[in-house]
Parts: structure tokens; sequence; C-alpha cells
């Protein structure tokens, strides 16, 4: 049993139609359609919070080295 996953957009007179993969041996086959509603949720954009440190420092560095030190976390 092979299972294939798609999005199809169903035109108004209502044909759907289906290219298969190259390998299937010709015959008939059980087909099931499951046709599963979307909701259309709207998404707010997203909101992150700004926090301002500062101005960033030239000797500044992002190194575990300076981060943690000789002593790790």
């Amino acid at each position: 049993m092979r299972t294939i996953a798609t999005h199809v957009t169903i035109p108004d007179d209502g044909r759907l139609s289906l290219q298969l993969e190259l390998g299937i041996t010709p015959g008939e086959y059980q087909v099931l359609v499951v046709i599963e509603e979307q909701q259309h949720i709207p998404r707010r954009p997203l909101d992150f919070p700004i926090i301002n440190v500062g101005e960033w420092r030239e000797t500044s560095a992002l190194r575990r080295e300076d981060i943690y030190g000789d002593n790790g976390r």
C-alpha cells in the first residue's frame, strides 16, 4: 500500500485529476479520498519585545571563553 499526501485545488466543476508516479502496475485499485476542510485562522504578526542594552563596544566578543571564563559555566 502506498500513501500519497498532496494539496489540490478543486475547480467549480468538481473534477479532481491525479497523475500517479511511474512504477504502479496498471490494474484496479481501491482509492480513498479524504476531504479535510481547512479552517482559515488569521494569525497576528509576531510582536517580540525590544530590549535596548545600549551600544555594542568594539572590543566585545561572543566567544565562549569570553562569556564563561576559565571555570566553564
